[in-house]
């Protein structure tokens, strides 16, 4: 059996996720990635900024609280590949929970916020409903 065929079959089984995660390296400041797929020993993610290189020694921030340390095994593009120095559990990595404030859910009361308000008239000459 070829050497890249053993890899492939030791692979764990990954999860397709799409997770915003922070991650810190060679003491930069947090910058916020996209956990495509998720391993109990790696991360693929998509970099919202700059990529890492590879090589390049991380640490990834999990929404509940958790840091993982691991290296960079792969970058194309601002894709790129995390080999985790320990086992994580998928199924427990999840988003943080988005809070919605509600105005007024009463029907017929909607609240447009200002930035979403025109500021100039609407008027269309040519316009006539018959």
């Amino acid at each position: 059996m070829l050497e890249h065929e053993q890899d492939s079959e030791q692979r764990d089984a990954r999860q397709t996720r799409l997770i915003v995660l922070q991650m810190s390296r060679g003491g930069r400041p947090l910058q916020e990635i996209v956990a495509r797929n998720l391993s109990n020993r790696g991360i693929g993610a998509l970099s919202k900024t700059v990529p890492p290189i590879e090589g390049d020694q991380v640490t990834v921030h999990f929404p509940q609280g958790q840091r993982v340390t691991g290296v960079v095994r792969w970058v194309f593009r601002q894709n790129f590949g995390i080999l985790l120095d320990q086992d994580i559990d998928p199924t427990l990595i999840q988003p943080k929970a988005r809070h919605i404030q509600i105005i007024d859910d009463s029907p017929g009361k909607w609240h447009v916020c200002d930035r979403y308000k025109p500021e100039t008239a609407f008027k269309r000459p040519g316009l006539r409903i018959v």
